[in-house]
């Protein structure tokens, strides 16, 4: 798959003119590029470096006589170019190599010798038959066929026109029709008219008969033809009309000629004649033929997906039934649009143009009036040029940090700015094309020829569908820590996805390989959990060999094999060298068709013309068209060549798996090889390989054409607890086009279908758990149901301890992606109920509730599966600006607005799913397994655990409320009910389940709750463990559900325990909560009774900065305690305030008891900390901890205590005043106020005489020190005189003073 990378370039293409002039056309082959604007042509060449070649411009009398241009085709084969002119005119262009060289051999070219400059010179003009007007052309390479504005269609045969008319005339019809002419016809009505329909013979040529149509036109009903589209390898022709409406016609097999097989095929769209979708009305359409569809771009700037088996010869099984009559239209399979993303139709305007890759993986999208962007098939979206809008509702998964270097923004001070106000690639586009690599994509801007723009695109290897898992050796006992790694290819580049915490700086290459340095202003954003590490190949391979072609990990993931046009070099991730052939005759004769490894040797099936007549070419009288290469990992050389094996044809397909090579060609023609290795596998042992065929097997199927094959590993046996050697495969998987996906029996040649529309997939083998015999996981009960739980550990980790634990085999899923998102099924229950075949069929509430964390995600698409970390890894793309900055002498700032591409990569944790499956087909034992080597990873084990919890307890609940309604219970709703309890079972095997199962429960409609914890167990058992735990947030959020489920009695009860273990504990903040919760609303507005003197106001200015600090010092989970249990209480008029304080309960009398007995606790014995805590935690309720304090109490009178001079001494203040200046940190600011105050009240409610007169002293609360004074006129004189003498408490002499003097 495609994702953009880079900065895109901007090229000078035409010269800049006084008229209107934009490029028209982009037509890319792999020895060139074609450019087309209205007014001329050019040839550049396809290498790493474009370099113009050629230019021819039309006149001014050309113009004037012919018109502009309005479409070309380009026929390399032929040296010649054909342009549509506005006045009804093809012009032929001949394009001729001169030996006069544009650069030194190599620079620019890619390995292809020396760039020479092309001569375009005119060689004919002919004026379009009847002197009709054209629209559009297309070719297959031997007839140019005209899109007429009349909405017919006209053909002529290239060669035969260029070699019939003499070269640099102009053509004029006579009343003869010459040989090229192959007539014309109305695709609507499937009407030709012959010049001598009644003189035909019988036994006249088909192809000869051709040639006497001529045009009959039968009044248009869509209007003229706009745009077309042909693919040969399905006989597909495609028909854009002006009133929106779309055909689709079937071709001859052989090609456009004759054209009296051009037959209507089906209505795609009917635009605005009887469309059922008035806004399906059509401007381009593609035939994506790999894919299976045709791309539709609409009006309103959506693009409609179309299946296109359905009425093609990729449906048909055998030859072509006749059709006498077009199929209805069908609705698309899905609308792709960028107004999901905020970008309307006002803003994108109408579908500019359509273009598939060349394996239809992608299409790239160009709107008229702004933006391009890239989709897959399914409708992710890979690339966008227009910023994304501030709110991301598509995707809730966060972006993961980065790295990709790609230096500075290129140069463009050659271009002139074109518009200021637009950056670039926000523009609206006139034409698109790829590259002939995939890397490539070309574009450029709606009104504007002098500007050629590209942007480069990295991809996923294609032969890559295998599950990634690192396999340690004893040998590479240094290196066995290497993490998981994921491989994407650039055109001189490798990117690897790798964790951020273990993947080395770009700058750590050493040796022959290059990494560039990462952009400054990114340099904030490298931080995350996977990051991309750019390897560069080495200049001096891919200058002779760009662009990279293939490229292959090995099974360990330490070497990584790249191949361009021709040789092969390795990169080994232990030692940071790339490794090359020594010889540059040796490189040359490889030529990699594919890739694979097999264990330490790299296996290469090379085209045998690279090297014939060269002293490495395989000697054999019947020269093979390709061969297999055998090179061991240490050593790039023909010297140490381990075995070649010759091939009859070459492969589309090439997989390795263990010790067997599997080849696959087309149609469906299965070569299985055996490797033997006699010596050594080193530099010194000489070794060689043997290889065996063991299967072949030739198929002739006409079914969809075959994209690639796989092997599938057979089942391990095992000999007394040793695996044994490894069995022929036996099947293999095999993915053909549209994405039709099938296992393939290799022994009886019998293909079954397992699913469609697959874009790309993932085999896993069975993984082998360490575990531990006898141990169980800390915290957890074995279920009496289930085997005592092993400590599962990594996938092929090393132990410390290897001889007391035991290998577990556990059964890991297939996995495949398209377009409902990510499946998976294990291989030993293929077509069971829950196979993607079995899902497809159930309704929408069963499928999509069984599987969530594998819905399709629009903006990331999937590289890989890491079985480590129980994830999908997927790459989603991120578009950066640079910092502004003038570019140009005129203040013009296109540099700085140019966009740069990263692609990002995200992981979506998978474990609850894999759970889930394993639980539902029985697999108790293998899941715990499973989940306890995730347990020791601790990557988002709890959460995992959560979810899994919670989507049983969702997917049977909803399957129970199904049932209730009157539909009848399927035959797997036994084991859907099973599921519950036995996640439950699964989770209670962990110490984290008392948290996970109130997590659940706090997030759970309340009439789920019953279910629930018949599967987990009583709540009140819960609470009481979790009590134990020390969890006492987590103990409080089962109140609520143990009230509902077991009781108020009970929930009271436990609600007195729990308060007791919080005040012990110190957490206030859920004491707090406790009282809202044991106090009635009636009783807690008779406790908190707000000061008559004080208004609301200022009781609401007191609390507020305790509720600020409250809230953000508490735990998550007593936040959802106290947002989620209960509501505050409600407030009353006065008038209803006036009930006696006898009628509080009992238990609310037991509750205050208890709170007061613990304040008065912590003020015997100084601990005012703790006290201005506690009034913070109760300062929303009302009039705090005062109030609470003063339900029994009498307090004091006008701030002091009357009580006996002999009862409290000069010491005991002195000692009260020093505790509380280093309790409450003196001297008291803003931020310390609240809490000094609230100290002071208790004091004053609990009659704690030494506290309120040394906190009424640091607060300067006169009334408190005068009252004092009064009642104890002789101690405070002694007081007063110890401040005074004690330097310490020097700053309290004024304030004594002048409580002294006052009244």
């Amino acid at each position: 798959m495609l994702f953009p990378c880079g900065w895109p370039k901007a090229y000078r293409a035409f010269p800049p003119s006084d008229e209107e002039d934009e490029i028209i056309a982009i037509v890319s082959r792999p020895n060139g590029l074609l450019l087309a604007s209205r007014r001329g042509i050019q040839i550049w060449s396809s290498g790493q470096n474009p370099v113009k070649l050629g230019q021819g411009v039309l006149s001014p009398e050309d113009l004037e006589e012919v018109g502009v241009q309005v479409a070309v085709v380009w026929n390399p084969a032929l040296g010649s170019v054909v342009s549509l002119t506005e006045g009804g005119w093809l012009l032929f262009f001949l394009l001729q190599e001169s030996s006069q060289a544009v650069l030194p051999p190599g620079v620019g070219s890619g390995g292809r010798g020396k760039l020479k400059i092309f001569q375009i010179f005119p060689a004919v003009c002919v004026k379009l038959f009847g002197n009709g007007l054209g629209s559009c052309l297309i070719t297959d390479g031997s007839m140019v066929l005209v899109g007429m504005q009349d909405g017919g269609l006209q053909g002529y045969l290239w060669r035969e026109l260029l070699n019939s008319v003499p070269q640099g005339s102009t053509f004029e019809w006579g009343d003869e029709t010459p040989s090229w002419y192959c007539g014309s016809v109305d695709p609507v009505t499937l009407e030709m008219s012959s010049i001598s329909t009644e003189e035909e013979e019988e036994g006249e040529d088909v192809h000869e008969k051709a040639h006497s149509f001529v045009s009959i036109p039968t009044p248009p009903t869509h209007g003229g033809v706009i745009d077309m589209d042909y693919s040969a390898r399905v006989q597909s022709l495609v028909l854009t009309f002006n009133d929106g409406s779309v055909a689709l016609c079937m071709t001859a097999e052989w090609g456009l000629a004759p054209l009296d097989e051009v037959m209507l095929r089906q209505w795609v769209c009917r635009g605005t004649n009887g469309g059922e979708d008035p806004d399906l009305l059509g401007t381009c359409a593609r035939v994506g033929d790999a894919a299976n569809l045709v791309a539709v771009g609409c009006r309103d700037g959506s693009v409609a997906m179309f299946r296109l088996s359905s009425f093609t010869r990729l449906a048909s099984v055998g030859p072509t039934p006749a059709c006498t009559a077009p199929i209805p239209s069908l609705p698309p399979l899905r609308k792709i649009r960028l107004g999901d993303w905020g970008h309307s139709s006002d803003v994108t305007g109408a579908v500019r143009d359509i273009q598939w890759n060349q394996d239809c993986t992608a299409f790239a999208v160009g709107y008229g009036r702004q933006g391009i962007a890239v989709w897959t098939p399914s409708g992710c979206r890979l690339m966008c040029s227009l910023p994304q809008t501030p709110s991301r509702t598509l995707s809730t998964r966060s972006s993961r940090a980065h790295a990709g270097p790609f230096g500075a923004p290129p140069t463009t001070a050659k271009v002139p700015p074109v518009d200021k106000d637009v950056p670039p690639l926000q523009w609206g586009i006139s034409a698109l094309g790829w590259g002939s690599h995939h890397y490539r994509l070309w574009m450029s801007q709606a009104g504007v020829a002098r500007e050629l723009w590209e942007l480069k695109f990295v991809q996923a290897p294609i032969q890559s569908h295998r599950v990634a898992r690192s396999q340690e050796e004893p040998s590479q006992a240094p290196f066995h820590g290497l993490e998981e790694v994921y491989v994407l290819q650039g055109d001189d580049r490798v990117l690897l996805v790798s964790e951020g915490m273990d993947a080395p700086l770009p700058s750590s290459n050493g040796g022959l390989g290059r990494t560039d340095s990462f952009d400054p202003f990114l340099r904030g954003e490298l931080e995350g959990d996977l990051v991309v590490r750019h390897i560069l190949v080495p200049q001096h391979y891919i200058l002779e060999n760009w662009p990279i072609q293939l490229v292959s990990m090995s099974p360990d993931g330490g070497d990584i094999a790249v191949a361009g046009q021709q040789g092969m070099a390795m990169f080994s991730r232990r030692s940071e060298r790339w490794r090359l052939f020594g010889d540059v005759g040796q490189e040359k004769a490889v030529q990699v068709l594919s890739l694979s490894w097999l264990h330490k040797i790299v296996v290469v099936c090379s085209d045998t013309a690279a090297s014939r007549g060269s002293s490495y070419a395989v000697s054999s009288k019947l020269e093979p068209e390709c061969e297999l290469l055998l090179f061991p990992r240490y050593h790039l050389d023909f010297g140490s060549l381990l075995a070649r094996y010759s091939l009859k044809d070459k492969p589309v397909a090439l997989d390795c798996l263990d010790k067997y090579i599997l080849v696959a060609s087309r149609p469906l023609d299965v070569l299985v090889l055996e490797v033997a290795i006699e010596g050594e596998l080193e530099l010194s042992g000489n070794p060689k390989a043997i290889l065996t065929p063991v299967r072949e097997l030739s198929i002739m199927s006409m079914e969809h054409p075959i994209l690639n094959v796989t092997l599938v590993r057979a089942p391990a046996e095992e000999d007394g607890g040793k695996i044994c050697e490894p069995k022929t495969p036996e099947k293999c998987v095999v993915l053909r086009w549209g994405g039709v996906t099938t296992i393939l029996d290799l022994e009886e040649g019998k293909e079954t279908l397992l699913t469609n529309d697959v874009e790309c997939f993932w085999l896993s083998d069975p993984a082998r758990l360490e575990s531990h015999k006898s141990a169980t996981t800390s915290g957890a009960s074995a279920e009496p149901d289930s085997p005592d739980s092993p400590q599962g550990r990594g996938f092929n980790r090393q132990m410390s301890n290897p001889s007391s634990r035991d290998s577990d085999t556990v059964e890991m899923p297939w996995w495949a992606y398209g377009s409902r998102g990510m499946e998976l099924w294990f291989p030993s229950s293929l077509f069971e109920p829950l196979s993607p075949k079995r899902l497809q069929s159930l309704d929408n509430l069963a499928y999509g509730a069984l599987d969530p964390e594998l819905e399709f995600d629009r903006e990331v698409y999937p590289i890989g599966i890491s079985l480590a970390d129980a994830s999908i890894i997927g790459v989603t793309q991120r578009l950066v600006r640079s910092p502004p900055t003038n570019g140009h002498s005129d203040g013009s700032s296109l540099v700085s607005s140019l966009p740069c591409f990263y692609p990002i990569p995200e992981s979506q944790p998978v474990l609850p799913c894999l759970l889930r499956r394993l639980l539902q087909r029985g697999a108790f034992r293998e899941a715990r397994l499973l989940a306890q080597k995730h347990q020791e990873l601790g990557l988002h084990f709890s959460r995992s655990l959560e979810w899994l919890l919670f989507t049983s307890l969702e997917f049977e609940g909803a399957q129970r409320s199904k049932h209730k309604k009157g539909h009848h219970a399927t035959s797997s709703s036994s084991n859907d009910q099973k599921l519950l309890k036995n996640a439950a079972s699964l989770v209670r095997s962990f110490p984290q389940y008392p948290d996970v199962v109130v997590s659940v429960a706090r997030k759970t409609d309340a009439q789920y709750w019953p279910l629930l914890f018949d599967a987990v167990g009583r709540p009140s058992k819960l609470l009481d463990r979790l009590l134990r735990q020390g969890a006492l947030h987590g103990a409080a959020c089962l109140l609520i559900v143990i009230e509902q489920l077991e009781g108020q009695v009970l929930a009271r009860a436990l609600s007195m325990q729990l308060l007791g273990a919080a005040l012990s504990s110190g957490h206030y903040d859920l004491v707090a909560e406790l009282i809202r919760h044991l106090i009635s609303p009636t009783e807690f507005d008779l406790i908190f009774l707000v000061d008559s003197e004080k208004t609301a106001e200022e009781n609401q200015q007191q609390s507020r900065g305790a509720k600020s600090d409250i809230e953000a010092s508490r735990g998550s989970i007593g936040s959802w305690f106290m947002s989620w249990l209960w509501t505050p209480p409600k407030q009353d008029d006065e008038t209803e305030r006036e009930p006696e304080r006898e009628e509080i309960s009992g238990q609310c009398r037991e509750a205050t008891q208890m709170v007061r007995e613990h304040v008065r606790r912590l003020l015997d014995v100084g601990k005012l900390e703790p006290i201005s805590q506690f009034g913070r935690a109760l300062a929303p309720l009302g009039g705090g901890l005062p109030a609470l304090m003063s339900t029994s109490e009498n307090g004091m009178e006008n701030g002091v205590v009357a009580s006996a001079e002999e009862e409290l001494t000069t010491e005991d203040l002195l000692a009260a005043l020093s505790t509380a200046m280093s309790e409450l940190s003196y001297p008291v600011t803003s931020k310390s106020l609240f809490d000094v105050e609230v100290v002071l009240e208790t004091s004053q409610q609990t009659r704690h005489t030494a506290w309120a007169v040394a906190l009424a002293l640091m607060l300067k609360d006169m009334p408190v020190l005068v009252g004092f004074r009064i009642h104890h006129p002789n101690l405070w004189a002694r007081f007063v005189q110890e401040l005074k003498s004690n330097e310490r408490f020097a700053e309290f002499v004024g304030v004594a003073e002048e409580a002294h003097s006052s009244a």
